[in-house]
């Protein structure tokens, strides 16, 4: 699947700050002190879905991910799904509903705060509406976040050099 860049529909994530496109081309902005929020849109070329709205709120050690397919009219929010890798077990990431906003399955949203709790190495909260069938999308996103959580935190003020 191919990032498609620029603003997003009206089915994307609603803005919490206005943002200017950053160097990977992901409209991104500070949200507060040590925030930031980053917007991007992911096609769906192999499964002819229009694809899906991400939006991310990177924080220093943690991030809230909502990700939502487009063309579906409005978009909701089902659940909240919090991601961390365990202190025991040999770090193995380990998920849990938070929230519960409606129905839906939340199965793929717990997979997905696994993956990207393991590969950020933070705190993730992540809600989730796609469907099941979407998994090449879904994993084309998930490289995407890891992908915009690594360039944000290389762009900190205080990030090392």
């Amino acid at each position: 699947p191919a990032v498609v860049h620029g603003a997003a529909p009206s089915e994307a994530p609603p803005r919490a700050t206005a943002g200017a496109a950053g160097a990977s081309g992901a409209a991104s902005a500070p949200a507060a002190a040590g925030a930031r929020v980053i917007r991007f849109v992911v096609a769906d070329e192999l499964g002819g879905g229009p694809g899906a709205a991400v939006q991310i709120m990177a924080l220093r050690e943690s991030a809230v991910v909502w990700i939502a397919p487009l063309g579906r009219g409005r978009a909701t929010l089902p659940h909240l799904v919090m991601g961390a890798v365990g202190r025991f077990d040999n770090g193995a990431p380990l998920a849990a509903t938070v929230a519960e906003f409606g129905s839906g399955d939340a199965q793929e949203a717990h997979g997905t705060a696994k993956r990207l709790a393991k590969r950020t190495g933070r705190v993730v909260h992540v809600t989730c509406s796609l469907p099941s069938s979407s998994l090449e999308l879904l994993q084309a996103v998930e490289r995407r976040i890891v992908q915009e959580l690594a360039d944000a935190e290389a762009a900190a003020p205080n990030a090392a050099a």
